[in-house]
């Protein structure tokens, strides 16, 4: 990757040091671990810190101890953010500044629509699904519940998007933006038939469901922004039971409502 310091190599009059900071040779774990902008992202996102904090001298060896300890969705969702943020360095270095909007920004949904953030979890042959809808005056709506079933991860939570646009119809919503921290979720949704695989076609069912709203946006965001979503499915498989609640919301999702509230509104 053309990295400042590899282009030196050919190029002595391009300056070795990062653009970002200035305060390190730009090499390529410098430019996608280290750089304070994107340790900041990597944060923000969610990265387990010890990936964040321990020394790594190549970038390879980063990434396979990224290998080693994140499952393959987190796997997934750190190869997206790693993309995004390169795509921020380079917008850096040819247009002189970062789309921060892209990486910090967290706004309320537009008027009129409602925004879902949803997660699931898998254990001991149940799944656990969390969701949390909101409009942009902060109303807040939440709902766990479970469900028997063997299946990964990632169908575990292609299960949880279908169930929950069944309940954004029940509500009768007509403009909703779905939230995913999940990255392959998030293509197969947006192909638009495109990939062929049977994950894919099964998007692709609940992609017509979508089509009777009169307005859907479908996103990828930083697993920081789903912890809500994640704390209710897990919560319900521990406890096992449903969990429903509205803007009165139980004490035990006091603090993350809270600190939710401070980035979001």
């Amino acid at each position: 990757m053309p990295t400042n310091m590899k282009v030196g190599f050919n190029r002595p009059n391009v300056n070795p040091m990062c653009q970002r900071c200035g305060a390190a040779k730009e090499t390529l774990i410098y430019a996608i671990k280290e750089c304070p902008s994107t340790r900041a992202t990597l944060t923000y996102g969610g990265l387990d810190n010890r990936l964040i904090s321990f020394d790594f001298e190549h970038c390879i060896d980063w990434l396979e101890a990224d290998i080693r300890l994140l499952d393959k969705k987190a796997m997934e969702d750190l190869i997206t953010l790693l993309w995004n943020s390169w795509n921020n360095k380079n917008n850096f270095t040819f247009r002189g500044k970062e789309a921060a909007e892209i990486i910090w920004g967290r706004n309320k949904p537009d008027q009129g629509f409602v925004k879902i953030n949803m997660d699931a979890a898998i254990q001991e042959g149940r799944v656990g699904l969390g969701v949390i809808a909101r409009d942009n005056e902060g109303f807040m709506l939440g709902r766990g519940c479970l469900k028997e079933t063997m299946m990964n991860s990632a169908w575990a939570e292609l299960m949880a998007t279908e169930e929950w646009v069944i309940m954004a119809k029940s509500l009768n919503l007509k403009k909703v933006n779905f939230e995913f921290d999940n990255a392959s979720i998030v293509n197969k949704l947006n192909s638009n038939g495109r990939d062929v695989t049977f994950m894919a076609q099964c998007a692709k069912e609940i992609c017509t469901k979508l089509k009777s709203f009169e307005a859907t946006v479908i996103m990828w965001a930083p697993k920081s922004y789903n912890r809500l979503a994640d704390f209710i499915c897990n919560f319900v498989l521990n406890k096992n039971c449903i969990w429903n609640f509205d803007v009165n919301y139980p004490r035990e999702i006091q603090e993350i409502v809270i600190q939710e509230a401070i980035n979001e509104f």
